[in-house]
This record gives C-alpha cells, sequence and structure tokens, in this order.
C-alpha cells in the first residue's frame, strides 16, 4: 500500500472512531441527565437543559482530545530538528549526493 494511502486510510479510520466516542459520551450524557432532572423546570426547559448538558460535555471531551493532539504535536516536531550542515562544504556535499540519487532514480 502506498505511504498516501495508508495516511489517508488511517486518518478516516481515527476520524470515524473519534466521532463513535463523542457520540457516545453525549448519548450518555443526555440520558444521564434526563434521568435525574433539575427541580422546578418546566418540560420545554428540561429539554433545553438535557440537550445543553449532553453537549458541553461532548465538546469538552473534544476540547480535552484537542490539547492532547497539540501536545503529541509539538512533541513530536521538536524531536525532529532538521539537519543543518557544519561548513558550506557539507552543504554542497548534500546537494551533489542528492543530484546523484535523483539521477538514479529516473534511469
Amino acid at each position: 500500500m502506498p505511504p498516501q494511502a495508508w495516511s489517508t486510510s488511517c486518518s478516516r479510520w481515527a476520524g470515524s472512531l473519534g466521532l463513535a466516542v463523542l457520540v457516545a459520551v453525549y448519548g450518555t450524557a443526555t440520558r444521564n441527565a434526563a434521568a435525574h432532572p433539575a427541580a422546578g423546570l418546566s418540560g420545554v426547559a428540561l429539554q433545553h437543559q438535557v440537550l445543553a448538558h449532553g453537549m458541553s460535555t461532548a465538546f469538552g471531551l473534544a476540547a480535552i482530545f484537542d490539547v492532547a493532539v497539540l501536545v503529541l504535536v509539538l512533541t513530536l516536531l521538536r524531536a525532529r530538528k532538521p539537519k543543518v550542515p557544519d561548513t558550506p562544504a557539507d552543504l554542497i556535499e548534500d546537494e551533489v549526493t542528492a543530484n546523484a540519487i535523483g539521477d538514479t532514480i529516473g534511469d
């Protein structure tokens, strides 16, 4: 499987799994809010409260996911530093090597 197809497949799989988790959290939060209603609310106000509770819980978890991914990305980017040549001669040597590799790939 080509690397680009692998990346696309993983992205779709991760997106589907993340959405499934958030929908499950939303459903659980709304069921719990409906099972334990706040006192003194009318029917419409209770529905609004249940909906708001489910949405805020799911969005809170999504925010936690976002922060975790941000920390992971920053950690991985910091660990991967580009190679900087020590001298101009090293830079020229790297370019010659890259050109030679490119010539053999095209053959």
